[in-house]
């Protein structure tokens, strides 16, 4: 599967989130939704789970999403697990 991740936009959201976090004072936001992951991460998958935290946005997804998630880990914005 090929596909690139434009990651301004993506950075923009995820500062956005961090910034509700910080507001209040929560410790992290767990994203479920495909929409939802796909719109704070990029990941256009059809399997995963973003959790944001003040510091770090860790996608988990399965191996079927290698190529997808190796643009996403050159970011530095979304740290990728394969679960």
């Amino acid at each position: 599967m090929r596909a690139s991740i434009d990651r301004s936009p993506v950075d923009r959201r995820l500062s956005a989130v961090r910034a509700r976090l910080a507001a209040s004072d929560a410790e992290a936001f767990v994203v479920t939704s495909l929409q939802n992951v796909r719109y704070l991460s990029g990941f256009v998958g059809s399997a995963g789970i973003l959790i944001v935290t003040p510091t770090a946005s860790h996608l988990l997804v399965d191996g079927r999403y290698d190529e997808v998630v190796r643009a996403a880990r050159t970011s530095g914005q979304v740290v990728v697990t394969d679960v």
